[in-house]
This record gives structure tokens, sequence and C-alpha cells, in this order.
């Protein structure tokens, strides 16, 4: 059976993202006042979102409309600061160019956020990923 395209994840799948994502949830918590999150918890929290990494990330008790704003905050950074430390990991990019030899499609789809998802793709992936999909308010989550 030849396959005619794969739809990969972002994060985690074909970049590591982890250090860039954690650096920017301390932000957060900074803004937020409340303590730093180590990697692992971080890590842990990761799966279904920006919006609900944050909330696992901070205070319970705070008030909606204050989650609002740093989320936003967080957004914003994240967006500015989101190659500092990411990678593909081993193997990837030759995985890509073997996959498009063979004249398979290649898609990312993410739940990270849309214009998050498009720059990590014109930086890492730009000849190999023809598609890329990430949350906005037209497209929900995955």
């Amino acid at each position: 059976m030849k396959y005619k395209a794969v739809v990969f994840d972002l994060d985690g799948t074909l970049l590591d993202t982890l250090t860039d994502l954690w650096n920017s949830v301390n932000a957060a918590c900074r803004e937020a006042g409340c303590a730093p999150r180590t990697r692992l918890q971080v890590r842990r929290a990761l799966g279904n979102g920006l919006e609900n990494l944050l909330h696992k990330s901070l205070p319970e008790t705070m008030d909606l409309a204050r989650f609002q704003r740093v989320f936003q905050d967080f957004r914003t950074y994240y967006l500015a600061h989101c190659n500092e430390e990411t990678r593909p990991y081993r193997g990837i990019p030759e995985l890509l160019e073997a996959l498009e030899k063979l004249g398979v499609k290649t898609a990312i789809v993410s739940n990270k956020a849309h214009p998050a998802v498009l720059a990590l793709r014109d930086r890492y992936f730009p000849k190999t990923m023809q598609v890329a999909i990430g949350e906005s308010r037209e497209v929900r989550r995955k």
C-alpha cells in the first residue's frame, strides 16, 4: 500500500518545544505572582492546547478576567520566544526529505496557536511541509 500523505502533530512529534513552552509558562507565572513551574510539571500539562496548559499552571483561584489577561500575554510572549530553544528531533528532517522524494505529501495539524505553527514550520520545514494548521478562531483544536 502506498501512502499519499502523512499528517504530523508538531510539539513532541516533529519538534522538541518543551523548553520554550516551559520558559513561557514561567513568564506567565511571574506576571501572575505565582511560583514557577518545573519542566516536568509543564510537560505533564501539555496536550490539550495552550489555554489548558495555562489553566493547569496558574492558581485555580485566579478570576476569569485576570486569567484571560495573563493568557493573552502568555500567547504574545510565546509567539515572540517560540524559536529560542526549539529543535527538530533527531532524524526528522531526513524523514521528511525521504517522504518528499517518495512523493508523499506532508502536513502539520497542531493545537498550538496558528501563528506559532506557521513560524515554526517556516523556520524548520519550509521545503517539506506544504500545509500547516494550528488553533485559531476559525479552526478548533484537534
